[in-house]
Formats: structure tokens, sequence, C-alpha cells
């Protein structure tokens, strides 16, 4: 019963807190416009690019019941597939249950036809990950600057276009981004007062970035600098979210080798490519025979 009367006396103490408060409307208003695209265009499968294929490994994760997403067709890192897979799986069970399928095979029947109706809750994993970043961006600029900055910053980041946009899309980038800021801000926390757990969440952050898509991977390079910068060193957390970081990365790269082994294809092939050669040795040289980010970057 005290538990339960001190978690009562936090959540009013927060509830008349007028940041928190500010901040609970930007994420309402910010989900307004983040749901907005729920249903788009479904059950169209034509129109969709990279949403489909974590759903489609959402369901082979259920019907093969494996925790191994690497599929010869799903091409992006197997996070987003992980968090949806449960909610799929949770629908079906539930559909089964009220009498909207007979049987488990009468729902794949329907799957099989109609998958693209489950677009929906990537998107709405997306929506979430989306206003979760608003109050990450506030506290990280008032951190760097000062309390207007911050809200200017959220009020910003709510209503951008762009940021909408993306996080109406059942995709990496919403969710990537949410990971990038909040290990970012754990780095700065950890540079200004050596904290502990500030290390091991920042390096958890970044680990589960990496899950969504391979750009947070340089964001240990920051926690290096971060920790070198810092007055309170505090080398054993250091080590500890060094460790934290190195078994996610590794965990997610084993978890969906075809992914790994395609981006580490590319981005050796495009390396070499600044100097005019091709790794033909590499796995899935073929498929990237043309393409090098050198080629397009030497382009602009």
């Amino acid at each position: 019963m005290t538990a339960a009367k001190t978690l009562f006396f936090r959540l009013r103490t927060l509830l008349r807190d007028r940041t928190v408060m500010g901040l609970l409307l930007l994420m309402l208003l910010g989900l307004f416009f983040r749901l907005g695209a729920l249903f788009y265009a479904l059950p169209y499968a034509n129109v969709f690019a990279d949403e489909l294929p974590h759903v489609i490994a959402a369901f082979r994760l259920l019907d093969e019941k494996t925790i191994i997403a690497s599929f010869p067709f799903y091409y992006l890192p197997p996070l987003m597939a992980y968090l949806i897979t449960p909610i799929i799986g949770a629908i079906g069970a539930l559909s089964i249950l009220f009498g909207v399928f007979a049987d488990v095979s009468a729902l794949k029947s329907y799957v099989l036809l109609y998958r693209e109706y489950f677009l929906s809750v990537p998107r709405a994993v997306s929506a979430l990950f989306g206003i979760a970043t608003i109050p990450v961006v506030f506290a990280l600029a008032k951190k760097l600057f000062n309390a207007p900055v911050a809200w200017i910053a959220a009020l910003f980041f709510t209503f951008d276009f762009w940021n909408i946009h993306e996080a109406q899309i059942g995709h990496l980038w919403t969710p990537m981004v949410f990971f990038i800021l909040a290990a970012l801000y754990c780095m700065y926390r950890a540079r200004e007062d050596g904290s502990g757990r500030y290390y091991v969440l920042a390096a958890m952050f970044a680990g589960l970035g990496y899950g969504m898509g391979q750009v947070p991977v340089v964001l240990y390079l920051w926690y290096v600098l971060s920790y070198a910068a810092s007055g309170r060193k505090n080398k054993k957390f250091f080590i500890l979210g060094s460790a934290i970081f190195f078994f996610l990365l590794a965990l997610f790269s084993v978890l969906n080798t075809e992914t790994f082994l395609n981006h580490f294809s590319s981005s050796a092939q495009s390396i070499a490519g600044l100097f005019n050669y091709r790794i033909d040795f590499l796995p899935y040289a073929p498929k990237i025979a043309g393409f090098s980010f050198a080629k397009s970057w030497q382009t602009i």
C-alpha cells in the first residue's frame, strides 16, 4: 500500500509540473498527426517500399517459431520486426479467440491474401517512437542551451512536416532517430556527472539504434569522446557500457546475417570505389555491382 501511495503522489506531483504537462500536450498533438496515415492505401501492395518486409518477417518469425530473422528477403535490421511480432501475434490470437477466424489455418489464409492490412502495426510503433522523441529533444536542448530554446526545439520537432511524414511510415527512421538522440542525451549526462547509469543507458540506446539501422554504429566514437572529455570519468561503467554496445552489435548482426553481410559489402564496395577498385570476393558483390555511395557523393 505504501508503494502505491508513493507512486500516486509522484504522479500527482508530475502532473502539477507545467513542463511535464506542456510536453504531454505536445506529445498528444504529435500523436494525432503521426497516426494520420495509419491505414493509408491499405490493402494495395504496390505503394509500399521498406514497410512491408518488417511485417512479412514478423509473420515468418511467428510461423517458424524462431528468433532468427535472417530471411533472404529481409534486407533490414531486425529490431522493428521483433517489436511488432508480439503485437501481430496478439492480434491473431484474439481474432481466433473471438471467432473472427475459425483456426490458425484460416488466419494464415487471410494473411497470405491481405498481409498489407497489418502495416498499421509498424506505423503505430513508428508514431509512438516519434512522440517519445519530443521530450528527448526538449531535454537535450535544455542541457545544451536553455529552457526557451528547448521549447522551440520541441515545438519545431512536434510539427515539422518531415518528422511527421517519417513517423507515419512503419520503417526504421523514426525509431532510429529516437535511439540516437536518447544515446546522445545520456552521453552528455554521463560526461556531466560521471553517473554509471547514464553510461549504461547511452550504450544501450546506441546498440538498440543499430538494431534499427546501421547509422548508430558511429555513436560509439562519440561515446569514447564524451568519456575522454569528461571531468568525472567512470572507467568501470565506461567499460561495462562498451561491452553492452558491442554485445548488441554482435547480437543484431547474428540475428540477421543477411542484412549484416549485405550492408557490410555495400560499405566496403563504396570505400573501394573511392580508389576505383571493386572487391569481387565479398558476399553480395554481384547484387551491388554498379553501386557505390562514393560515386553518388562525387556527382553532388
